[in-house]
C-alpha cells in the first residue's frame, strides 16, 4: 500500500498542473492495468458458483499475475511441478 501511495504522489508531482489533477494516464502502467481478480468458491446463490475447472483457471491466472508471470514460482505456489503448470496453461488457451 505504501508503494502505491508513493506512486500516486509521484504521478501527481509529474502531472505538474495543480488545477488539472491526476488522470489515469499519469499513473504507472502497473496501476493503470490492474485488474481485480476474485475466485468465488462459496456463496449463498447457486447461480454464482462455477465449476471446479473454472475455479482452478481463475486461481492459476491470479497466481500468475501475483508472481509477474514467473512460471517456476507459480508452480511452487500452486503445488504443481512446472510441466503440470505448462500443460494447464496450454489447455487454457
Amino acid at each position: 500500500m505504501q508503494r502505491a501511495r508513493h506512486q500516486l504522489l509521484a504521478g501527481a508531482a509529474l502531472a505538474g498542473d495543480e488545477h488539472r489533477g491526476v488522470r489515469v494516464d499519469d499513473l504507472p502502467e502497473r496501476i493503470r492495468e490492474h485488474h481485480v481478480s476474485h475466485v468465488l468458491v462459496a456463496g449463498e446463490d447457486p447461480s454464482e458458483l462455477v465449476p471446479m475447472e473454472e475455479v482452478e483457471r481463475r486461481y492459476i491466472d491470479r497466481v500468475m499475475q501475483a508472481v509477474s508471470g514467473n512460471k517456476t514460482l507459480a508452480a511452487k505456489v500452486l503445488g504443481f511441478d512446472r510441466t503440470t503448470l505448462y500443460n494447464k496453461l496450454k489447455k487454457q488457451r
